[in-house]
């Protein structure tokens, strides 16, 4: 699938009503093919110098839990 393509279709399921999360889901879906890669992830701080929340993301291993697993937003992270 070219990056056009999956934009398209991002574009697609955004415009369509569907809700945040499945449009999340579908973006690192999409994301992974692309980029052909094995980890994606979506974080979301919810305010200033708090921590990043994983809201979506792919392979990683099944401690990691989208709404629970956080990372620092400091500068030692990759996030941060």
């Amino acid at each position: 699938m070219s990056q056009q393509a999956a934009v398209a279709e991002l574009g697609e399921a955004a415009l369509s009503g569907l809700g945040v999360d499945h449009v999340f889901h579908l973006a690192v879906d999409l994301i992974r093919e692309v980029l052909s890669v094995e980890y994606v992830k979506i974080l979301h701080q919810r305010a200033p110098n708090e921590p990043l929340i994983l809201v979506a993301g792919r392979g990683w291993s099944d401690d990691v839990r989208i709404g629970e697993t956080s990372v620092s937003c400091d500068r030692t992270s990759q996030a941060g």
